[in-house]
């Protein structure tokens, strides 16, 4: 009778460890990717839009500096 209730607990650890596999279709990694590329794609445009922006200022700055120093 012991042996069989451990018998029993064994079984049920063994239906418990069973590993879970996950598989990921093409299209899932295709969008997975694509939607990461995205981002800095836009990330990256949104830098340089910045960094323009700035060194459009920065111009205006230097030409407004040098009209003041020929003054």
């Amino acid at each position: 009778m012991v042996e069989a209730e451990k018998f029993r607990k064994n079984d049920e650890l063994e239906n418990e460890s069973n590993p879970v596999y996950r598989v990921m279709t093409w299209d899932g990694i295709v969008t997975k990717y694509h939607n990461l590329y995205l981002k800095n794609c836009q990330m990256v445009s949104f830098d340089h839009q910045r960094r323009l922006e700035g060194d459009r200022n920065y111009s205006d700055g230097v030409i407004k500096r040098a009209v003041i120093y020929e003054k």
